[in-house]
């Protein structure tokens, strides 16, 4: 499944047709079961097309979190598939269709849960490359759930793109009165590494992987997002699995350079393995899972 590249139409203000530019996306994918004792099922899932991924994370604690994850990207890698049909789809109706075929993956995973007396639930993180009006290259991302989607810079600058649908983030919102720029730079540092120090940071860091949305679970807002994509990025999509083992410095060591997007995600995971195994506050064993993006435009 290697990223092939995409031609797209770029339009100037006056909507004349102006250039052709072509932008190649170069995707690899990896995923690793996890070691936890009595883990028979990896449940994560993940998909990607020639510009645009997806990633699943069933919900633990919730029976049949690999047939939610499953079901989910299997038909949102259809309907990703059917919008490619069509490179030069204006920007905003692209965001509206991702939410609402985001919102039908939810109802399928719903009726596949009727299976399961508890129900199966998954986040989700699906991901298509665009031109904006003004021949812009964006990702726009649809998100439900604490997968995360980063965009690493050719400068080594990594960012955090998505917001975490978690407990800890509501009542940071709630109980704290933080803003969503406050969150972030909690998130930033303490995701990063950094040793939790304000009663706002430790409450983070002890339940920033209890979800409050998920596909198949009692709620499910789409979040949609269209962060600019320039030459030479580095996107990463990866589960909580490998989010909560590594920080930042490990992204970029791992994600940063010139090797393809298959042999970034290998190392990303077997990092995150390794970190698991370490016994340290932020080891945790989990399913793994990452789908790496390089960006690269033909001038």
């Amino acid at each position: 499944m290697e990223g092939k590249p995409i031609r797209i139409i770029r339009k100037d203000l006056e909507g004349k047709t102006n250039i052709f530019e072509q932008a190649s996306f170069d995707i690899g994918a990896a995923t690793i079961q996890s070691e936890r004792p009595g883990k028979t099922k990896n449940e994560d899932s993940y998909f990607h097309t020639k510009s645009g991924l997806g990633i699943f994370d069933g919900v633990g604690g919730h029976l049949g979190g690999d047939i939610a994850s499953g079901v989910a990207s299997k038909f949102l890698f259809e309907r990703v598939m059917e919008i490619e049909t069509d490179p030069n789809k204006p920007i905003e109706d692209i965001k509206r269709e991702l939410k609402i075929r985001i919102e039908q993956a939810h109802a399928h995973v719903r009726s596949a849960g009727k299976l399961s007396e508890e129900g199966p639930a998954t986040t989700a993180d699906v991901v298509i490359f665009r031109k904006d009006e003004m021949g812009l290259t964006r990702a726009v991302i649809g998100h439900v759930g604490d997968s995360r989607v980063y965009i690493l810079k050719s400068s080594g600058h990594l960012s955090l793109i998505t917001v975490d649908d978690s407990l800890a983030v509501l009542v940071l919102k709630s109980r704290y009165g933080l803003s969503e720029r406050e969150i972030e730079r909690i998130q930033d540092k303490v995701d990063g590494g950094g040793a939790p120090e304000t009663e706002a940071e430790r409450f983070y860091s002890k339940n920033r992987s209890v979800i409050t949305d998920a596909l198949g679970g009692p709620e499910c807002k789409v979040k949609i997002y269209a962060p600019l994509v320039e030459d030479g990025d580095t996107l990463i999509a990866v589960t909580d699995g490998v989010s909560d083992n590594v920080d930042d410095a490990d992204f970029v060591d791992s994600c940063g350079g010139n090797e393809s997007g298959e042999k970034k995600s290998f190392k990303l995971t077997q990092l995150s393995l390794s970190k698991s195994r370490e016994g340290s506050p932020r080891s945790k064993k989990d399913d793994m899972t990452a789908v790496i993006v390089n960006v690269k435009f033909n001038k």
